[in-house]
């Protein structure tokens, strides 16, 4: 890894209130060796990443479930073919940030400058910023749902569906060891149901279901 990406990486890591530990080769399942970034943090709120870099960030307590460090890579090699970590991940946050402001502004400027400059276009964007913030918090939602879908399904595809919701419920065993219910709430609303996205696989490759195995 040159010296320019991997500071680039350490910067990421910093921003997501992590430490950087050291840069490890790994194997693939597929048998490939994969470079990565290893981090740490008191708080274990985010396991794996592909920073905007390219490079791929994994927390140090994943490398204690071996099912949990192979899904971690094959989702996260997915996504680094995608454009999300590049374009969409940034999209999201500036909509993210967006809504919020917008929200903030509704509740105290607009308001203040309606009354004080009896100025009705700032009265009339107080219930017209109340709509638009939800509505690009969803479009946000949507973005990362469509990408993350894409990831887990396959994952699927290269490890089966026990390996992945193994490997999952063995991520929330570690998030649960910190509870952070704001984190677990973004989880829930950037990520689909696996069960969505067995779905989709099963359709997609003509299989039956079975629920017994979620």
């Amino acid at each position: 890894m040159n010296q320019l990406r991997l500071a680039a990486t350490k910067v990421h890591i910093r921003w997501i209130n992590a430490d950087f530990k050291e840069v490890a080769v790994v194997r693939t399942p597929e048998g490939a060796k994969q470079e990565v970034v290893v981090f740490s943090s008191g708080n274990p709120v985010i396991l794996s990443q592909t920073t905007g870099v390219g490079t791929i960030i994994i927390h140090d307590l994943v490398f204690v479930s071996d099912r949990l460090l192979k899904y971690v890579l094959v989702h996260e090699l997915s996504h680094r073919r995608q454009l999300y970590p590049y374009v969409f991940y940034p999209l999201s946050m500036l909509l993210l940030a967006e809504s919020i402001g917008l929200v903030a502004a509704a509740l105290t400027v607009f308001p203040i400058v309606a009354a004080t400059n009896s100025d009705i276009q700032y009265a009339i964007a107080i219930p017209i910023a109340l709509i638009v913030a939800p509505m690009l918090v969803v479009f946000a939602c949507f973005l990362s749902w469509l990408f993350e879908l894409w990831a887990d399904y396959r994952s699927i595809k290269v490890l089966g569906i026990k390996t992945v919701a193994g490997a999952k419920e063995d991520g929330r065993k570690l998030v649960q060891m910190h509870p952070n219910y704001f984190v677990r709430l973004i989880g829930w609303l950037s990520r689909p149901p696996l069960l969505i996205t067995y779905r989709l696989y099963l359709r997609l490759n003509r299989r039956t279901i079975d629920m017994g195995r979620l």
